[in-house]
């Protein structure tokens, strides 16, 4: 659920050799659905190849998602 933004730089230091931008630290991703949405949507593609019609698709031993049907 958060969003997944462009970025080219990862640190920036100045000429001493200080970290003045971190981008793990100074960048904190954007939420951009609610987490309960997120689990929910999860749950229901996690169903495709457990109960659904994507069955033959299943992994032994790995979870896995998977969405079938029409693209609306």
């Amino acid at each position: 659920g958060y969003r997944a933004d462009p970025y080219a730089a990862v640190e920036v230091r100045n000429s001493q050799g200080d970290v003045i931008y971190r981008r793990d630290r100074d960048a904190p991703p954007a939420r951009v659905l609610p987490q309960q949405v997120v689990q929910d949507m999860n749950f229901m593609l996690s169903k495709v190849p457990e109960e659904g019609t994507g069955r033959r698709a299943a992994l032994d031993g790995i979870r896995s998602a998977g969405k079938t049907g029409t693209t609306n």
